[in-house]
């Protein structure tokens, strides 16, 4: 089970009382969990080792993104 943490921001510019676009970004960081040995030998190996497997899970969003306010009238705060 993976935990971790995440950190982002964004900002949002209005074009006219109705109309506004978006920009937002996040990064998500679980860290990196080892996983369990594998029964795979390498012939090059030492006699007796072990391969581990690592998984480390990270990522990067960015989205973009227009807004049409329906209620008309209204203004931009």
């Amino acid at each position: 089970m993976f935990t971790g943490w995440t950190i982002g921001g964004g900002m949002e510019q209005y074009v006219n009382p109705n109309l506004s676009f978006k920009v937002e970004y996040q990064h998500y960081d679980f860290g990196t969990q080892a996983g369990y040995p594998t029964n795979e030998s390498d012939p090059d190996s030492p006699t007796g080792y072990q391969f581990y497997n690592w998984t480390t899970l990270k990522a990067d969003s960015v989205k973009v993104g227009l807004n049409w306010r329906f209620a008309g009238g209204s203004s931009a705060p």
